[in-house]
């Protein structure tokens, strides 16, 4: 619903069936691991039938039904941290973020913890609002709602113009497409390149591990601070994930990759996580599944030795 290109919707399956979750039980940190199923997204031709592909908001494709799935993964995921479990959300596309992560923090919220930081490992910043998306898929916006920017379908679930993470506490790593105007609303927030924004020319300059101590210290930091983790498949370079939306070369390499979800496991801190935008019609026999599932059991704790 929230990207350019159909597929995308067939992520979750392709990793169960890369057997994420069988791996995932096997980990030494990982006490058990529960399959609560899909949240349910209309189909276009669902949409079309029910008369709301029409919604009638510029540049802000299929907000209705994309709010009310946004709105109940909030629900849910809430629900699994309130219970004192690691969510792990599979996508789907990236606007999806805007439901996982703030669940995750009103979760937090609630039970008067402090407010977790925000990793952002992604090729694009997803900080586009109508006024400034070129396409107006919903799938560029979800950090841009997530930090209080006005974002149809998405807003509500991340309590409105406040937001639901600290700027502050925002790191972005891998970035290296940001539409023009984007770039305004980056400035506005203080996101800013090798600060809190780690391009890969960044990575380039510094190395994967000087970025991601900054990054977490950013994130995280205090001592016990947690931090919750966006994930997008494009953020991998196409040569190791081809099977993503919207590729983008000079990415991060497989070892890089690794050594991001190391670095993560090892801080300890992390209490949410999201895989998203892996596009199997897009794929080459699951190669993109199996290497995201490598990059999840690795942020989970699986080592060399």
């Amino acid at each position: 619903m929230g990207a350019g290109r159909r597929g995308v919707d067939m992520g979750p399956s392709a990793l169960r069936l890369a057997d994420l979750f069988t791996k995932l039980a096997e980990l030494k940190d990982v006490s058990s691991v529960t399959d609560t199923g899909n949240i349910h997204v209309p189909t276009r031709e669902e949409m079309a039938d029910a008369g709301e592909l029409d919604d009638k908001v510029v540049n802000a494709r299929n907000h209705r039904p994309i709010g009310a799935a946004v709105a109940s993964l909030t629900e849910v995921v809430e629900d699994i941290v309130t219970r004192g479990s690691v969510p792990l959300v599979l996508g789907g596309d990236h606007s999806l973020a805007a439901g996982s992560m703030s669940g995750t923090q009103r979760a937090r919220v609630a039970a008067g913890q402090a407010k977790a930081g925000l990793l952002w490992i992604d090729a694009h910043m997803d900080m586009n609002t109508p006024e400034t998306s070129p396409s107006g898929n919903l799938h560029g916006m979800p950090l841009a709602a997530l930090l209080g920017l006005e974002v149809p379908g998405l807003s509500a679930a991340v309590g409105g113009p406040d937001g639901m993470f600290d700027p502050s506490r925002v790191a972005c790593v891998g970035i290296r497409d940001v539409d023009p105007a984007e770039r305004d609303n980056m400035a506005k927030l203080g996101l800013i390149e090798d600060h809190n924004v780690f391009t890969m020319s960044s990575i380039d300059r510094h190395g994967m591990a000087n970025v991601m101590e900054r990054a977490l210290n950013i994130i995280a930091p205090g001592v016990a601070d947690s931090f919750a983790v966006s994930f997008d498949a494009d953020s991998l370079d196409p040569s190791v994930a081809p099977g993503v939306g919207t590729p983008v070369p000079g990415g991060i390499s497989f070892r890089e990759g690794h050594l991001i979800m190391e670095m993560l496991a090892r801080h300890g801190g992390m209490c949410g996580l999201d895989v998203v935008e892996v596009n199997p019609v897009l794929d080459t026999r699951n190669a993109t599944a199996k290497v995201a599932v490598q990059m999840v059991l690795s942020a989970f704790g699986q080592t060399t030795l």
